[in-house]
């Protein structure tokens, strides 16, 4: 698995950003491992000469940990019988049970050694600090009792396994690639900044630039297919669009009118009415379990409105809300939409289609509310679960 297919899996996720502080070349011992709770096999006594050894620093909270867990297992069923060692050291978090669910869950999937460490415990005071790790996700690679990286674990590729565990030349031509490869994330972010400005700006040109070096240095980036999308509707190349969703396959069309229509909603009058009909019909259609996505029946209320059609688009508008509110699983609908659709569809009932300012304005407030009562239900819930604690004490 290479590199460039990995940072998609929230390098820069917001509440789990890496640390930047570097502590590599430095020599440590195994003691700490021997002071941990483990869950699944056992801690490592000494360092084998030879022998990679990734300690990957986790948390069942931190979802580009978890989505990161396929990677980091895929390396070890591959690896182990080589030399390489991986241990999941679950970190910064209260509550084994939680953890051993985790990973009694995850089977095969989570086949490594895997650590409680406790929040604040052994590991964090004597590995994580001294180390300068303060978020995850993050490995620990240790060789013949040093530390060779400290770093994301999605820059651990085949590649670098392989070179390592060769060591000599091979070993230092992977630590240049991880360098390189740090470089190139560091770039592609700036491509990212660069597009958004140039998306604000409507500028398809300057788009493009940034989209063809992003897919230079990272071609299966998951944001590329939308970006490419993006920069067909800065160009106004309607018939490209056109090709795009006709081209996609039948189950697939739906997702991908909908993302259309999602782009060009800024620039309706000058899109044409062909066009806005193909979006329609795929809108309107069912996914394979037979429900409707409530953001896609959003934008065939849209897409209705502006063809003309304004009496059914205030059907569609107070369908899309049902759905929101009334989702199939909890899955299927997203709460913060109905603080979207239910502003926007009573705007409609009023005669007039809201403007974009407006509908982001919205879409912000929902995401806000939705956050505050989903803080609001998680700190009531530490406060119950610290009252019983205080109650089974005294008991």
């Amino acid at each position: 698995m290479k590199f460039k297919t990995l940072i998609a899996l929230g390098i820069t996720a917001a509440s789990c950003l890496t640390a930047t502080a570097q502590k590599e070349g430095d020599s440590v011992t195994p003691e700490v491992f021997g002071k941990l709770d483990w869950i699944q096999g056992s801690a490592p006594t000494q360092w084998e000469s030879g022998k990679v050894y990734m300690f990957e620093c986790w948390a069942t909270w931190c979802m580009p940990c978890v989505l990161g867990i396929p990677h980091v297992d895929a390396l070890y069923d591959k690896y182990h019988d080589k030399g390489f060692e991986v241990y999941g050291m679950d970190v910064f978090e209260d509550g084994k049970d939680k953890v051993a669910e985790f990973v009694a869950k995850k089977g095969d999937g989570m086949s490594y050694p895997v650590a409680y460490t406790g929040r604040g415990g052994v590991f964090e005071t004597e590995w994580l600090k001294p180390a300068e790790v303060n978020s995850i996700p993050r490995a620990l690679v240790v060789k013949d009792g040093k530390v060779l990286l400290n770093i994301h674990p999605t820059f651990i590729t085949d590649e670098v396994v392989e070179g390592l565990l060769a060591g000599g030349d091979a070993q230092e031509k992977a630590l240049a690639s991880i360098e390189t490869a740090k470089k190139n994330v560091e770039i592609v972010q700036q491509q990212r900044e660069a597009f958004a400005k140039a998306n604000s700006a409507h500028d398809g040109a300057a788009m493009e630039v940034a989209f063809n070096k992003i897919k230079e240095l990272d071609p299966k980036n998951a944001m590329l297919p939308t970006m490419d999308l993006q920069v067909k509707v800065a160009k106004k190349d309607w018939a490209a669009l056109d090709n795009e969703l006709m081209s996609t396959s039948e189950d697939k069309r739906p997702v991908k009118a909908n993302v259309i229509a999602q782009l060009v909603s800024w620039m309706r009058e000058d899109i044409p009415e062909d066009l806005f009909r193909k979006l329609l019909e795929p809108l309107q259609q069912t996914n394979s379990t037979g429900r409707r996505d409530p953001i896609a029946v959003f934008q065939a209320s849209k897409l209705q409105w502006l063809l003309g059609d304004k009496e059914q688009a205030v059907k569609t508008a107070d369908e899309a809300l049902e759905i929101a509110k009334n989702p199939v699983t909890p899955q299927a609908g997203t709460p913060y939409l109905v603080f979207l659709i239910r502003p926007y569809s009573e705007k409609l009932h009023e005669g007039e289609m809201p403007t974009e300012e407006e509908l982001s304005g919205w879409l912000k407030e929902g995401i806000k509310n939705v956050q505050l009562e989903m803080q609001k239900k998680a700190a009531e819930k530490a406060a119950a679960a610290k009252a019983a604690a205080e109650k089974d004490s005294k008991e």
